[in-house]
């Protein structure tokens, strides 16, 4: 029997999920609940107290909702896996401070960032499959970075006139995520100063390294 749309979605206090080993359809791992083959999250239980969370390497899709209302989740480390991401995916996730995506995300649906920090993309601009209204809070989203081999975290940003979006946007800009390192700035290749990230539209045009400790 198929689980239906949504079917958590004012269970804030829902602090795990468990499949019988059994089920031929869905699985759980940690708490979470998966398709089968372990390739789609479906739902991030809103009560799981955890800071952050990371996605299995080999799930390709994030799915509608998934992670709606997950207001104690600060970062969510998104693997080179993925490459679809649901509608209102991360909506009203007002704990979350950034999120990586890679080029591999060739389409993200309608809403799913809505009220969110800083989103950082690899790709140069908003690639077609990607929803119009993906982005509805209007955050600041940093384009043209350059990834880890991994695709998880951020090495160094070309920074160009269009490759900033929303910067005056609230939230303010808020630094990269890489687990168990500290964010040290943005050393410009140019002068060769290091900058906040909330300071990044004062940088000058060019590459800048992530420094990470």
């Amino acid at each position: 029997m198929d689980i239906m749309d949504r079917p958590f979605e004012y269970c804030g206090s829902l602090a795990s999920i468990t499949v019988a080993a059994e089920n031929t359809m869905y699985k759980d791992i940690g708490g979470v609940l998966f398709n089968k083959a372990g390739t789609a999250l479906i739902c991030y239980p809103a009560g799981k107290a955890e800071a952050s969370y990371s996605i299995p390497d080999n799930v390709t899709s994030i799915g509608e909702y998934a992670f709606y209302r997950c207001n104690s989740l600060s970062n969510i480390l998104i693997p080179g896996s993925v490459t679809n991401i649901g509608d209102r995916a991360f909506m009203d996730c007002f704990g979350l401070i950034s999120i990586t995506i890679s080029n591999n995300v060739t389409s993200i649906g309608d809403w799913a960032f809505y009220s969110f920090g800083t989103v950082y993309c690899e790709a140069e601009n908003k690639p077609s499959g990607w929803d119009s209204d993906w982005n509805h809070f209007n955050s600041p989203v940093i384009w043209n970075c350059e990834l880890s081999l991994d695709k998880i975290y951020v090495v160094s940003f070309i920074k160009t006139t269009n490759s900033i979006e929303n910067p005056n946007s609230l939230p303010i800009i808020s630094a990269p995520y890489r687990e168990g390192y500290t964010f040290g700035g943005w050393l410009s290749v140019v002068d060769g100063l290091t900058y906040d990230a909330a300071d990044i539209g004062l940088v000058p045009d060019g590459k800048l390294d992530a420094l990470w400790t």
